[in-house]
């Protein structure tokens, strides 16, 4: 798990490089200077702009529609990938927990909806959270280091990884091995009533259902002005 982690945070290094780059290349952006076929659209299109802004002109739609639109694209939600991604990387958990439920179908019904709703939770929101968690910790420590020009590049992957895989050992614990442990009958300290194992798992997997719909749900993105509008309208009639 630790070395899957470690990948995971250079991937978010990767993604906080790419987007630092894109930050760059945006500001850098003059539409007044594109590479045109034919340069006589160079002065009609500047005109249009001019008449759209009137107050600030090309620097003005520089600075604000480009940006805003590309930003509006790259950073429609918190985490660095989409969640019909993170559904795909689960494809392997999927099939792990339908193999478990299957082999469990002697145990008492506190257990089989124990381990169900592990499954259910652990392959729609728990890997996909662990996953976002890791990039998020990688690109982290990538800032980090590039602000105070610190070295060692791998040790803080490995050391991401290692954070992100600890915490994901002790949720999925809590999720899996805790219910399981009570409906089984198991952990007579923690309770001897095996349907509060399944009450137990309820309880973590709203929880983790919660961090997931906070994580991959799309930001709300302000309203592109009219100007945005007759652009797209124009490129895309």
């Amino acid at each position: 798990m630790t070395l899957s982690c470690t990948f995971l945070a250079r991937g978010g290094k990767n993604y906080e490089k790419s987007l630092a780059m894109l930050l760059s290349h945006i500001d850098a952006f003059d539409i007044s200077e594109a590479d045109l076929t034919v340069q006589k659209d160079r002065e009609v299109i500047v005109s249009q702009i001019q008449e759209m802004y009137p107050a600030g002109g090309v620097p003005a739609f520089n600075k604000t529609e480009i940006k805003s639109a590309v930003l509006n694209e790259f950073l429609a939600q918190r985490a660095p990938f989409p969640y019909k991604t993170a559904i795909f990387m689960s494809t392997p958990t999927m099939a792990f927990c339908v193999t478990a439920f299957s082999c469990y179908r002697h145990m008492p019904a506190p257990f089989q909806v124990a381990i169900l709703n592990y499954g259910i939770a652990s392959a729609g929101a728990l890997f996909s959270i662990g996953a976002a968690g890791a990039m998020f910790l990688g690109g982290l420590f990538a800032k980090y280091g590039s602000q105070h020009e610190a070295t060692g590049i791998r040790l803080r992957h490995f050391g991401a990884g290692t954070i992100a895989s600890a915490a994901f050992t002790l949720w999925n614990a809590s999720l899996l091995h805790l219910p399981m442990g009570v409906a089984a009958g198991v952990l007579p300290q923690v309770s001897a009533q095996p349907w509060h194992g399944p009450l137990i798992g309820a309880g973590v997997s709203t929880i983790t259902w919660f961090t997931a719909a906070c994580i991959f749900k799309p930001k709300t993105t302000p309203a592109k002005s009219l100007a945005y509008v007759a652009l797209r309208n124009d490129e895309h009639p």
